[in-house]
């Protein structure tokens, strides 16, 4: 988990009203409806390249998007890096979603995001917009499981 990681810049948790292997079975399906992403090409059972359209300061951005499964262990966890790059410059991002049953018919999920990487100026200057990106996701993958998990 990147929880406790210093340069871990947003974390979320939320339970959710179904078993803990319900939740996991939606996961993945949730995470890419959640992500604004365009042109997905699977590279791989583990991951994949697409166009991530993104709004910066008001300014609408293609950027291109590598995503890779690096921690993946049913029903408990499933972690991604996510490297965004545009030109020469690239930020990427660790994602972790744990979950944890807390009771038969409940579950805890804790997602957090951390930056991976060097730690450059790029990376430096988009960190609030990493933060904000991904706890606008984290939001939107706790809305999407309730209304599916009704």
């Amino acid at each position: 988990m990147v929880a406790g990681n210093p340069r871990t810049i947003a974390e979320k948790r939320f339970v959710i009203a179904a078993p803990q292997r319900r939740v996991w079975d939606l996961m993945a399906e949730v995470i890419f409806q959640q992500l604004p992403v365009e042109q997905v090409d699977v590279l791989s059972l583990t991951s994949f390249k697409a166009v991530l359209g993104w709004r910066i300061a008001g300014i609408r951005l293609s950027l291109g998007v590598m995503g890779e499964l690096v921690d993946v262990s049913p029903p408990a966890r499933i972690g991604c890096v996510i490297s965004v790059r545009k030109g020469p410059a690239q930020v990427s991002t660790r994602a972790t979603m744990e979950l944890r049953a807390i009771e038969e018919s409940s579950t805890e999920v804790t997602c957090a995001a951390a930056q991976e990487g060097k730690r450059t100026l790029v990376a430096w200057a988009l960190k609030r917009f990493q933060r904000d990106f991904a706890l606008t996701t984290f939001d939107s993958i706790e809305m999407r499981l309730r209304g599916l998990c009704i």
